[in-house]
């Protein structure tokens, strides 16, 4: 007992010579060489021997590519039948080897570790111990180390041993039966402040930890030790904080995508508001175009109304035709005055007007319209083959004087006096 206790307080030495020794960036070749001579020497206490096979432990995931060739003949040496001994020694020679397997290569820390982590999983407290301490030390140096520890599963494996350790009432009763081996305490102590260390260290692991949370909620609650118990909080604080995070990340993440959502909503908006407002003018142009047109249109109806209305309202209108071909018009009006003299085929149209007057002296084939109009007075004075059309109209004078000769009239008016 007296021995181990010896032993116990050379391994706490061999610790804090592993702190200040091993630092980043330091040439790991010289320390390597040097313990693999003390292992050769054969007056070196076993004690000596661990302490120089956990410093090789550690130093070989940090020599350089090359560097094996100095320490592969370590293998064999050791002559001691010590368990301890020899289960560190078989790590020391299978971590050695991969790296040597690995040059020109990408080291697969995959690999590499799965001896380190069997010696933290060890049943054997010191074993465990020194698995611990080289994991947690090659965690500091190396951040790749993460990644291969998260690939050889060791959350879900520390979340078996929690629940072998302190099961369910069915699962007590099957391990009763079974007698599954029960690691010690201080063992899965290890195993937990290795696992603290990686979920504080990577945050990539907060993704293979659903298992391990459920175990240690539920541990939590059956009151296990106290150290137990304070070690499992630390790690349920730690995934409470990082969900936490990635909650207010992922809510930040959902805010800035309905922000964006809504930026493109309200620029789509804008540019219809756009589209709207550019259509609405081009249609009042448009508008104010026929607008435009209609008032052209207005305008010059009106003009030519105003002339309509002019030549309605012409009055003491005195014509004289003597011979040719002539036509005229009257529309509205009064006191006009017509004198045809030996014109053939002349025309002369009344429409409406009053106190108009038409003399016609010789001539042939003349012809006269009334369409409406009052007291009209007609004067026909030897013509020929006359024509007379009457449409309405009242209180016609009309004269023939020597005009026996084929004069037609069509229509009669009301209150024609008719003298020849």
């Amino acid at each position: 007992m007296e021995k181990d206790n010896q032993r116990q307080d050379n391994l706490t030495v061999s610790e804090i010579s592993i702190r200040t020794q091993i630092q980043p960036g330091n040439d790991v070749r010289p320390q390597i060489t040097q313990h693999v001579g003390r292992l050769r020497l054969p007056e070196i206490s076993d004690d000596d021997k661990i302490e120089s096979l956990i410093q090789l432990i550690i130093l070989s995931v940090s020599f350089a590519e090359g560097e094996q060739n100095g320490i592969v003949a370590t293998s064999g040496v050791v002559e001691t039948v010590s368990g301890l001994m020899l289960t560190l020694c078989g790590a020391v020679i299978e971590v050695i080897q991969q790296r040597g397997c690995e040059t020109g290569e990408q080291t697969d820390w995959r690999t590499l570790l799965s001896p380190i982590v069997s010696l933290l999983f060890n049943s054997d407290e010191k074993i465990s111990e020194i698995g611990k301490q080289s994991l947690l030390k090659a965690i500091v140096q190396n951040a790749e180390i993460l990644h291969g520890l998260l690939q050889l599963g060791i959350f879900d494996e520390a979340s078996d041993l929690l629940n072998l350790t302190f099961p369910s009432q069915q699962t007590a009763q099957q391990q009763s039966s079974q007698q599954q081996s029960i690691l010690p305490q201080q063992v899965l102590l290890n195993i937990l402040e290795v696992v603290e260390k990686i979920i504080r260290q990577s945050e990539e692991s907060i993704k293979k930890t659903d298992k391990l949370k459920k175990s240690a909620e539920r541990i939590k609650q059956l009151k296990p030790p106290r150290q137990i118990k304070s070690i499992l909080n630390s790690i349920l604080s730690i995934l409470e904080d990082e969900q936490e995070q990635d909650e207010i990340i992922q809510r930040e993440r959902l805010i800035q995508e309905e922000l964006q959502q809504a930026h493109e909503q309200v620029r789509l908006a804008q540019e219809q508001v756009r589209t709207a407002e550019q259509a609405k003018i081009k249609t009042e142009e448009r508008v104010a175009a026929v607008e435009g047109q209609i008032q052209n249109k207005d305008a010059e109806i009106n003009r030519l109304q105003q002339i309509i209305d002019q030549s309605h309202v012409i009055s003491g209108y005195d014509a004289s035709w003597s011979g040719g071909s002539h036509k005229v018009y009257f529309h509205g009006g009064q006191d006009h005055k017509a004198h045809v003299h030996s014109c053939e085929r002349c025309n002369i149209h009344f429409q409406g007007g009053q106190d108009n007057k038409v003399h016609f002296q010789g001539g042939i084939g003349s012809k006269v319209h009334f369409q409406g109009g009052t007291d009209l007075k007609l004067h026909f004075q030897g013509p020929e083959n006359c024509k007379m059309h009457f449409q309405g109209g009242k209180n016609y004078e009309i004269t023939l004087q020597g005009s026996e000769r084929n004069v037609t009239i069509h229509g009669r008016p009301e209150q024609v006096l008719f003298t020849q």
